[in-house]
């Protein structure tokens, strides 16, 4: 495994619209997310997402 195969995990902080959007698109690509909103049921939301 080299650098260029390991992915850091992407943290979004909001999960309304646009960090929403954000979070599920990174997660259609591949990439680990972490989603952090003050809201459960957006985090919930997000979880489901992906």
């Amino acid at each position: 495994m080299t650098a260029a195969d390991v992915r850091a995990a992407v943290a979004v902080v909001g999960a309304g619209n646009m960090g929403g959007a954000m979070a599920a698109r990174l997660c259609a690509l591949g990439w680990p997310v972490v989603v952090c909103d003050i809201d459960p049921a957006r985090q919930q939301e997000a979880r489901a997402a992906g």
